[in-house]
This record gives structure tokens, sequence and C-alpha cells, in this order.
């Protein structure tokens, strides 16, 4: 049996696209933290994750009373950290991919922005680490 020129271009278009997924995913080097992406951290965490993790990374944002289970506590120390053992790579991929059966869907920011929130929550332990 012959298969179509079209159902060929639309099986290589759909490897393509599973593709660019898997290596969109994968985490590249952190960029270095600067006052600017600290700042832009600041935002996205603000905007983004406040309302769940609470404005002080507590896990006790205004929506984290309905959530099961409930949203992570970043002041927590980094090796505690049930999803990335403080591994900022591992922290990357939370924010970009999610948890399963929690209410961390993925965000599909920049992956600089989503380093920008690494930094940003990878800070409210080491504040209370005092570092």
């Amino acid at each position: 049996m012959k298969t179509k020129p079209s159902a060929i271009a639309v099986i290589a278009f759909s490897i393509l696209v599973f593709f660019l997924q898997v290596v969109s995913a994968v985490p590249q080097d952190p960029p270095p933290k600067t006052s600017e992406l600290t700042a832009k951290g600041k935002q996205l965490y603000e905007e983004s994750c406040a309302p769940c993790h609470g404005i002080q990374g507590d896990g006790k944002g205004r929506l984290a009373g309905i959530l099961s289970p409930p949203p992570h506590n970043f002041t927590e120390p980094l090796q505690d950290w049930k999803n990335s053992k403080g591994d900022p790579a591992k922290i990357f991929g939370v924010i970009k991919n999610g948890v399963p059966n929690t209410a961390m869907v993925g965000f599909s920011f920049a992956d600089e922005n989503a380093w920008a929130l690494v930094h940003r929550v990878m800070e409210f332990s080491d504040k209370k680490a005092g570092r």
C-alpha cells in the first residue's frame, strides 16, 4: 500500500513539533543573576505565583486554602524542596512543566523569565537561611 505524500508530510511535521517541544523543555544554563533579572523575577512572582504561594513565599497565598495539596513553601531549606531539592534546573522544569496531580500548572514563560523566577523563589529560602 502506498502512503500519500500528504500523510508523510503530516507525520514528519508531527515528529518535528514533538522534537521542538522536548528540546524547549530542557533547561539551559541559568543566566547570571543581575539586578534586572531579580526585578523581573519579583514582578513575575507577584503577578503569577503569589496568589497561591504567598507574597512571602510561605505557601500561604490567598488561594492556598482551596488547593490540595497545598502550594509549596519556598522558605523551607532548599534540600527539603520535594520536587527539586533546590536544584535550579529542576525548579526551572517545575515552572515550565508544572507538577502532576497538583494545582501547579506549567507556565509558558520565555526561558529568561522562567530563570528570573528560579532566582526569585530560591531567594525565599536563602533569606531564611541568612544567605
